[in-house]
């Protein structure tokens, strides 16, 4: 193995409770490496284990990441930081946010339950295992009819945050996202303004209710390409990303291509599908509460390394969702990459196509997220029934529950 794994361990400060010590050191690292598929030599001599700093330094003093060698002492306790290393041809990495001990959830969107009320799917999700909920907030006047959209769980225009709060508590749920994807960067600019308009509604909302994240898609204009959608980005988005720092409020860009059929083709309903693409975002908008809602199934068709985008973005991910990918090789060989998808992308569940769980979730936790996993229910051959729908879920649970903690 030529290159390097694209993480180090360093130590971080006091208030991270110890998770190994010198003589668990080599079982720790055997482990993860076992995990992330890398020889251990390799693995080992592309880490540095530094001491923590005394727990019991006195209160006020403050401590500082050592890159010094860990000393041998078998009974000094050391904490693990995980931060992305630059390799040929990334972008520098940022610090993770890695400053306790990481508890990741599992969650999932609201929207494939179209027809049961916010109660109805919170009683079944916390029924089922799951312990988070990001809630539909589509307009409850309709209007978008695409599939897994118009959903209101939520209805930001009559928001009771009490009753809300009641519901969640009284099932023991959290709200990872409050969830509204349109395109915000719609072509008509009628139709335009009325999402973005929304869009504010439901950052007001998730400022009510005390959530940290709203998920959204950038938006595209499919007939035009990427260099004017980005200047039009540049003159629509920074008042939007504005308007939800003053209250709060972080802003997760899903990383789908929205383009499912061919009235969609050629160029989707949202910019923000690539990582050069993410830069040029990033670069226009680069305030803290502005980043993404990571979605691997995505990167799987597109070809895009989704383990490295991880390690590159991890300060940028606020929210990720758990969805899978099949790609079918006759469909490929017939239609080619040119119809972008069309005849050989296929949305799965999670454990039913090509994203390998382990390692995904292996690097959420390297780069220290600790948010929540939200599965996104997309898979035809489980939705023509509520039951079936169900049982999708429990798919995907089974799938990632071992993976969490």
């Amino acid at each position: 193995m030529n290159v390097e794994p694209p993480f180090v361990i360093q130590s971080s400060d006091a208030g991270f409770a110890s998770c190994a010590s010198v003589n668990r050191g080599a079982g720790l690292i055997s482990a993860f490496a076992a995990i992330a598929g890398v020889s251990i030599t390799v693995f080992v001599r592309c880490f540095e284990l530094c001491p923590i700093a005394n727990p019991s330094t006195t209160a006020g003093t403050s401590s500082t990441t050592n890159t010094t060698q860990m000393p041998a002492s078998r009974n000094q306790s050391m904490a693990v930081r995980f931060t992305a290393r630059h390799l040929p041809g990334t972008r520098h990495p940022k610090p993770c946010r890695h400053e306790r001990l990481v508890r990741v959830k599992l969650g999932l969107l609201t929207a494939a339950f179209p027809d049961l009320t916010l109660g109805e799917v919170a009683a079944w999700a916390a029924g089922n295992g799951y312990e988070a909920l990001e809630i539909a907030c589509w307009p409850a006047a309709g209007g978008e009819r695409r599939r897994y959209a118009g959903v209101t769980h939520i209805d930001v225009d009559a928001l009771d945050p009490d009753a809300v709060h009641q519901t969640m508590e009284r099932h023991g749920l959290t709200i990872s996202a409050l969830a509204y994807y349109p395109n915000n960067l719609h072509p008509d600019d009628e139709h335009r303004e009325a999402v973005n308009a929304h869009l504010r509604k439901v950052v007001d909302a998730a400022q009510r209710l005390g959530v940290e994240v709203v998920g959204t898609f950038v938006g595209n204009d499919k007939d035009r390409p990427p260099p004017e959608n980005l200047e039009r980005f540049r003159r629509i988005w920074p008042e939007l990303v504005s308007y939800a720092g003053e209250r709060g409020v972080k802003i997760a860009i899903e990383n789908c291509p929205m383009i499912f059929s061919w009235d969609e083709w050629p160029g989707g309903g949202n910019l923000a599908w690539s990582p050069a693409i993410w830069d040029e975002l990033f670069s226009v908008i680069p305030e803290r509460n502005f980043g993404l809602n990571l979605d691997p199934s995505h990167l799987v068709w597109l070809q895009i390394d989704y383990e490295r985008a991880i390690y590159d973005y991890g300060d940028r991910i606020f929210h990720a969702h758990a969805k899978d990918m099949e790609v079918r090789a006759d469909g490929l060989y017939r239609h080619g990459t040119l119809s972008a998808g069309m005849g050989w992308q296929v949305p799965r569940l999670p454990g039913l196509g090509q994203v390998d769980w382990p390692r995904f979730v292996a690097a959420l936790y390297a780069v220290g997220y600790d948010h929540v996993l939200s599965v996104e229910h997309e898979d035809r051959g489980f939705e023509a029934t509520q039951e079936l729908v169900e049982r999708g879920f429990v798919i995907a649970r089974n799938t990632l529950r071992p993976l969490l903690a």
